[in-house]
């Protein structure tokens, strides 16, 4: 099954510790490859606009070299073997990274597109100087704007690498034209530039931090039940779906059970609905730590009803799974007098499988049918007397 946001789990954190992590640019372990995933994943749009337009613009040089500048005729080659022999070419390089296959090296590659454009630019501006021809020390400020707003590289992975190249030209320019020629104000304002697009940088990429987590928060709890943490119905309703299509396209099975709580309602009258809800959340964990196979799926789907699913499990190791799953709950001894002296809380539960289900459209109408037919074993385990699993014969 396609992996979606999901299949995350929710993560409690206070304000204090996403603050902190925000202000650092880094989240916890367990957080941080999802962000950069999906980060890498919403930056793609951007990155292939920057490329397209940045190869355009230095493939078209000669055009409005010859229509606007006029170089001198010495310089022309020495600035066309820059330009197509190390600019353009690590722009084509990144974008070949663009591919799915290759995208995990497109950060890398955009900072070697960076230090090529702009080292090809002062290289120019230098070597022009010689020829008495001026190349406009903005170009090196406009490559490191274009990057930080449009390459969207996070501020960590990109900072040295433009600190390293505004030093490196401010250095080389004030070495080479000194300060009466005013390139000690290129320079400056080169700086200047720099740390605004920093400061930008470094809040933009708060910001998308910020807004991830956020909407990652509201989408796990849509689709979680608040009290267990356990996915919900809407969440179970469409993950049954999905395993039964996939069942349907790979040849494999999908195996479902149905799990009550046995008289949870004399419970709640016992006991009082806080101790129903901390029963709820203890079995809700349990369930949680049973499943534990990347596949396998347990949910709450109302009240005190759950549900567990196992994809292309061996039939028998399921059903050994499930009553294993089932009786864990009696295991966990949570007092339940109401049934008795030294009763217990239990659970009934319906079984059934579906193996190589065919045709793929009518997952929806499989995964109903499955549905009923466990719920159907569910009333035949609940009346012959509870605390017992019904298997499909």
């Amino acid at each position: 099954m396609p992996e979606t946001e999901s299949d995350h789990p929710i993560t409690t954190m206070s304000e204090p510790e996403l603050q902190g992590g925000l202000n650092r640019l880094r989240f916890a372990p367990a957080l941080e490859p999802e962000f950069r995933k999906a980060y890498e994943r919403h930056s793609l749009g951007s990155r292939l606009s920057l490329l397209v337009i940045s190869i355009l613009a230095v493939a078209l040089t000669p055009v409005y070299d010859w229509w606007f500048l006029s170089p001198p005729a010495a310089f022309v080659p020495i600035s066309r073997m820059i330009q197509f022999g190390i600019q353009v070419p690590s722009l084509l390089i990144s974008l070949a990274c663009c591919h799915p296959r290759l995208r995990r090296f497109l950060p890398a590659a955009l900072i070697l597109s960076t230090l090529g454009v702009s080292g090809g630019l002062f290289a120019q501006r230098l070597i022009g100087a010689n020829f008495d021809y001026v190349v406009p020390f903005d170009f090196v400020a406009i490559t490191i704007a274009g990057v930080y707003t449009m390459g969207r590289l996070r501020f960590a992975l990109f900072f040295p690498w433009a600190l390293l190249i505004v030093i490196g030209a401010s250095a080389a320019e004030i070495s080479r034209f000194g300060a009466v020629s005013g390139s000690f104000y290129n320079a400056l304002s080169l700086t200047i530039l720099f740390a605004m697009l920093s400061t930008g940088g470094y809040l933009l990429e708060r910001t998308a931090r910020e807004n991830w987590f956020r909407r990652r928060q509201l989408a796990m709890l849509a689709l979680h039940d608040p009290l267990t943490g356990l996915p919900n119905r809407r969440h179970f309703d469409n993950t049954l779906v999905q395993m039964v299509r996939a069942a349907a396209r790979e040849r494999g099975n999908v195996a479902l059970m149905v799990l009550d709580i046995d008289d949870f309602k004399s419970y709640n009258d016992r006991y009082g609905h806080p101790a129903g809800d901390a029963c709820l959340r203890r079995i809700g964990q349990f369930l949680a730590t049973r499943m534990r196979r990347p596949h396998d799926f347990a949910a709450r789907i109302g009240g005190e009803e759950f549900v567990a699913i196992w994809s292309n499990a061996n039939p028998e190791d399921a059903r050994r799974l499930a009553e294993s799953l089932r009786k864990g709950i009696a295991e966990l001894g949570i007092a339940h007098e109401s049934r008795g002296p030294g009763g217990v809380v239990t659970a009934s539960g319906g079984f059934v499988e579906v193996c190589a289900p065919h045709p793929v459209e009518a997952a929806h109408d499989i995964a109903k049918l499955l549905m009923r037919r466990a719920d159907d074993l569910l009333y035949k385990a609940k009346g012959a007397g509870r605390d017992q699993l019904i298997v499909e014969a």
